[in-house]
């Protein structure tokens, strides 16, 4: 597994720090609603976070090494560019 972490940017101290699946290549937060949103290329996931509890929300599966993703400003659908196939 690899780690998620926050870091002070005024101390640099660590905040947060939580596992994710391995090989996160991926992130995207959004303010209104707290979530980040990551993909795992080693993995095949797309994966979202809840960023005030620290805490995974949910995990999908994607086509191969998913490298970035963008997610609607509603939250609902998310496009997932992946790097192995034809999804």
């Amino acid at each position: 597994l690899s780690s998620l972490s926050t870091l002070s940017t005024i101390t640099g101290r660590l905040l947060n720090s939580s596992s994710v699946p391995k090989g996160p290549t991926f992130l995207s937060r959004d303010s209104r609603t707290n979530l980040a949103y990551f993909t795992s290329a080693d993995s095949n996931i797309f994966e979202s976070f809840d960023m005030e509890n620290f805490s995974m929300i949910r995990s999908y599966r994607t086509g191969l090494r998913p490298i970035s993703a963008s997610v609607n400003r509603l939250g609902r659908i998310a496009y997932i560019s992946n790097n192995g196939d034809s999804t």
